[in-house]
């Protein structure tokens, strides 16, 4: 699985509990933005989340260089017209479409549409047509949330939580909704359950030259966390671009869960090295 994010605002999300960006375009797996192999959201009442008619950010479509599939456009009369418990799902949901959302409902945890066809699949949760809307739901109590988000995590996928703020009692007394807040976003390498006997890697790649006027030859620079020994290395290495034995073999030593990198930072031969690497099942599993 991959992760893409600048390394400041890495480092606040993994104090704060805050967000990481999964990046899916080199088609490492069955990974989080694939879903799992999820089917394509056969029978959405949203026709925004329809594959006809989804739209990243500004508005462009699956196909587009720029499509950015971590983002899901919302058209703003669409959101407008939302009850006070869609609007901030949706909110929250369209800038985390590479994550499986759990909001929290009263006692209850629940996910929808596309997220909730991951719950049906991976969990066995009954499907119903309900929750935020009408639409395709399915959910938990909160006494079995952890094992399940523990689940999801060991099958590769990015769990977030969204919790309560305000009860119902309170926002009863106060007027207006429940207020929510996304608390947590959780990764196969940064999840609380991950303190164990085996190494557990969270690798950060940068990409560069070290050619003459930015030559083809390229070079990497590394750092890697052992997040179950709670240790951290640092270097670089010069490679080969026909072969890239050298990032080969820094991928198979390390066997990183997750890798953090630039937007954009990779060649092409970069990500063909990747893509390869990650077909063995040594990496990313």
């Amino acid at each position: 699985m991959l992760l893409k994010n600048d390394a400041v605002e890495f480092s606040a999300s993994l104090e704060n509990g805050g967000s990481q960006s999964i990046e899916t375009d080199l088609g490492l797996g069955s990974g989080i933005g694939s879903y799992g192999g999820a089917s394509e959201n056969i029978g959405s009442e949203f026709e925004w989340l329809n594959p006809s008619s989804i739209r990243g950010s500004n508005k462009r479509r699956p196909g587009d260089p720029l499509y950015d599939k971590r983002i899901l456009y919302i058209p703003p009369d669409a959101l407008n017209k939302m009850s006070a418990s869609q609007r901030p799902y949706w909110t929250v949901k369209s800038q985390y479409m590479d994550v499986v959302l759990v909001f929290k409902v009263g006692k209850f945890y629940e996910l929808y549409e596309l997220d909730a066809e991951i719950g049906h699949k991976e969990l066995d949760w009954k499907m119903t047509f309900s929750g935020v809307g009408k639409c395709r739901q399915v959910g938990i109590s909160e006494s079995g949330i952890d094992d399940a988000v523990q689940k999801l995590i060991a099958h590769g996928y990015k769990v977030a939580r969204m919790e309560q703020t305000k009860t119902a009692d309170h926002a009863k007394a106060t007027g207006g909704a429940s207020a929510r807040k996304l608390v947590h976003v959780f990764t196969p390498s940064t999840s609380d359950g991950n303190i164990g006997p085996h190494a557990i890697h969270l690798l950060a790649l940068k990409e560069g030259c070290s050619g003459p006027h930015g030559g083809s030859s390229p070079v990497y620079g590394f750092a890697f966390l052992d997040c179950a020994a709670l240790k951290f290395w640092v270097g670089s290495l010069s490679d080969d671009a026909s072969s890239s034995s050298a990032l080969g073999a820094l991928l198979m030593h390390v066997s990183p869960k997750d890798l953090l990198y630039e937007n954009g930072g990779f060649s092409k031969q970069t990500q063909q090295a990747l893509k390869r690497f990650a077909s063995t099942g040594e990496i990313f599993k």
